[in-house]
């Protein structure tokens, strides 16, 4: 403890190690601004100057892409540029039962295709999307077992003629 009072009575006496403590938190001020993302991105230039949209029109886009998705339950987005590329991360929850391929292409067809082709943004990179739960009863949307199903599909082959 002596010891640890001795080192605290001897900093003021070090000018060089204030210094290094000024520089370091200031490097690491500047290194957070340089992360910051802006809070709009440039869709498309045209003949007249930028058309530019905000984040937050971007994921209420992308919320009402998945509100009208119906295996699609509450979704959250994450929007980053790097290089002048748009990279969009969609965080979902999704029915039970559905398939987990079908249901994030066509989500991501459905998002590209708004970005892209409908707002014109030309700089879009890739779209992630990220299942964290399921959500309802999978029991209620689960198909018949397979026995069954095979059963009822061929239980007519004997009654049929092959002329």
């Amino acid at each position: 403890m002596e010891y640890i009072n001795k080192v605290l009575d001897s900093l003021p006496d070090i000018p060089y190690l204030w210094v290094g403590v000024a520089v370091s938190l200031l490097l690491f001020i500047l290194w957070l601004l340089t992360r910051r993302q802006p809070r709009s991105f440039t869709a498309f230039k045209s003949t007249s100057g930028k058309i530019m949209i905000t984040r937050s029109a971007i994921s209420e886009l992308a919320q009402r892409i998945c509100d009208q998705t119906e295996t699609v339950g509450k979704c959250s987005t994450r929007i980053k540029t790097r290089g002048g590329s748009l990279k969009i991360e969609v965080r979902i929850q999704m029915m039970a039962g559905s398939k987990l391929g079908d249901v994030t292409s066509d989500l991501q067809e459905r998002l590209n295709h708004a970005l892209g082709e409908i707002l014109g943004i030309e700089n879009l990179g890739e779209i992630n999307v990220i299942v964290t739960s399921f959500i309802g009863n999978h029991e209620s949307s689960s198909p018949p077992p397979v026995t069954e199903s095979i059963e009822n599909e061929y239980s007519d082959l004997g009654t049929k003629s092959d002329d």
